[in-house]
């Protein structure tokens, strides 16, 4: 599995996404001027509904169709829980399949982790916590957050990424649930080793 951190949009205080419409145009100029074109990320996938996120717990068909026609990566979303992705991996799949697609397609996650250092569940869910619902909001209660990110102790990060990873997934982006670069360190020593990364 390949890793990357995303860079959480504190970063840039102020930031619309006008702005980033226009830095994502001119990044896309710059690529063709140079003669490659950028990989195309085609996101989608089942939430669980909550009072403000109504939508089924189904990839739409539009969707699914912008994937198989356009997508190099497909990026699961990440507010659904370990079933929805699972069975979004293989529906992703199976559409392709039928729709006669026979290039290869990158299966990718963007990730809310953040990570304790312990192998007490409660503990690591307790100080999680904060962190979560401060990113999150708290529109969806703890129990739908644990089951949407990555949280508990590092070994149930590597499990849960692990079993993705065994029917498809194969890249994440880590997006760290606070600003703290000691987070980094906590992958390092934790989770990069699983997967036979340094």
């Amino acid at each position: 599995m390949k890793f990357s951190v995303t860079l959480p949009s504190y970063i840039w205080p102020g930031m619309d996404y006008a702005m980033a419409r226009t830095v994502v145009r001119d990044c896309a100029r710059k690529a063709e001027a140079l003669g490659f074109m950028p990989e195309v990320w085609v996101a989608g996938g089942s939430r669980i509904k909550t009072s403000l996120s109504p939508d089924p717990e189904v990839i739409a068909d539009t969707v699914l169709a912008r994937i198989a026609k356009h997508a190099d990566v497909f990026t699961l979303r990440a507010s659904g829980n370990q079933e929805l992705a699972k069975r979004d991996i293989q529906t992703v799949k199976d559409y392709c399949k039928k729709a006669g697609r026979t290039r290869p397609l990158t299966v990718a996650q963007v990730q809310a982790i953040w990570m304790i250092d312990s192998n007490d569940r409660e503990e690591c869910l307790r100080r999680q916590r904060p962190h979560f619902e401060t990113m999150m909001g708290t529109h969806r209660d703890w129990h739908h957050l644990q089951g949407s990110y990555l949280t508990g102790t590092p070994d149930d990060i590597v499990k849960r990424l692990k079993d993705l990873e065994s029917v498809g997934l194969e890249y994440i982006a880590l997006h760290p649930a606070g600003p703290d670069i000691a987070q980094l360190d906590l992958w390092k020593k934790h989770l990069f080793p699983a997967f036979g990364r340094k």
